[in-house]
């Protein structure tokens, strides 16, 4: 940075900032109830709106599929496990559906 006076002087100094993520991040819209989708469901697969935030912005999120698991005589279920990591911090969201 540099500043002058009325005079003409100038004068320089030099000036760090810094900064911490101190919060793991926190998901913008997932949705962690279970979601219902009746008899014999088209496959439930990760939804990439789905999103996360910290004091910094965005955070990158990953999400894992679990196994169909048949339930009865029509029915299957699978859970949707959203993570989103940044610097060292991680938020999880699990979506069950059926």
């Amino acid at each position: 940075m540099t500043a002058e006076d009325d005079c003409g002087r100038e004068g320089t100094c030099l000036v760090t900032y810094t900064w911490q993520i101190v919060t793991a991040p926190v998901f913008d819209n997932c949705v962690t109830e279970t979601v219902d989708l009746g008899c014999n469901p088209a496959t439930p697969v990760c939804d990439p709106g789905i999103t996360a935030t910290n004091e910094c912005g965005n955070v990158s999120v990953s999400c894992n599929e679990s196994p169909i698991i048949n339930v009865g005589l029509c029915g299957k279920s699978r859970v949707l496990t959203y993570m989103a990591t940044d610097c060292g911090f991680s938020s999880a969201c699990s979506r069950t559906i059926t």
